[in-house]
């Protein structure tokens, strides 16, 4: 074979590799991850003293940036009081740049994005607790719709409340209410359907209620965060209920 036809096949052997692999640099799929979080600070929710385990590695973990330095991920946080509008906190942090990936930066911008979640998570601990009515159900909703337009391959919600609303939807502490949902469950649903609607389905989107109820509490609480797993769960989404945030 003369040197011309051996230097010809070279080339198109080259040209087919780089094509192959540029072809499945292109075709990976974005990972994106976003991450909401809820905190209720009224009376009634007895969480002074009960802090979120929400450290650098476990974020890390939940974002997937331990396994896929490529991923995008996006941060939110708010708190849920006697009104349904309260302070806001989001963080972002965008794909990285498979064309020009460089590993140091990334690594630099992952811990930047990081470490302002956790001055975030950090003043949460410092805010006033006790409020004289809990909004819940309205702002968690419009949370739940916030994070479904995200469109993030996994969206995780934390919710950390006893779920004891005291509004107009529902008052935890008006004592035939309780009776009529722990008897007809389908009356709160209908009432949450009709005040908090959930726009989309909530396929992607995995939601944890946090909370560790006291003995006088044990039973109205495990009534409501069932009935609102169950309404949950119908529109789509997976539903945990737990003391602490072990994921």
């Amino acid at each position: 074979m003369s040197y011309l036809k051996q230097t010809l096949i070279l080339i198109s052997f080259c040209s087919c590799v780089f094509f192959l692999s540029a072809c499945s640099t292109e075709s990976k799929p974005s990972q994106s991850v976003a991450f909401f979080l809820l905190k209720d600070v009224t009376f009634s929710a007895g969480n002074e003293n009960h802090s979120l385990d929400l450290s650098s590695d476990k974020l890390t973990r939940l974002f997937g940036l331990d396994s896929d330095p490529f991923v995008s991920a996006e941060y939110y946080q708010s708190l849920i009081t006697e009104v349904h509008i309260n302070r806001e906190f989001s963080a972002s942090l965008p794909p990285a740049n498979l064309e020009n990936f460089n590993k140091f930066k990334r690594k630099n911008k992952v811990k930047k994005f990081l470490s302002n979640i956790d001055m975030a998570i950090q003043d949460l601990q410092n805010v006033e607790f006790g409020r004289p009515k809990s909004s819940i159900f309205v702002p968690v909703a419009k949370t739940i719709n916030k994070l479904a337009q995200t469109k993030a391959n996994r969206q995780i919600l934390v919710l950390q409340s006893d779920l004891f609303e005291n509004t107009f939807i529902l008052s935890k502490y008006d004592k035939s209410q309780m009776i009529k949902i722990e008897n007809k469950p389908q009356s709160l649903e209908q009432v949450l359907d009709k005040e908090t609607p959930i726009f989309s389905r909530l396929d992607n989107m995995k939601i944890y209620i946090i909370n560790q109820p006291k003995s006088n509490t044990d039973k109205d609480f495990y009534i409501i965060s069932n009935i609102y797993k169950n309404w949950l769960e119908s529109k789509g989404a997976t539903v945990e209920i737990m003391a602490n945030l072990n994921i």
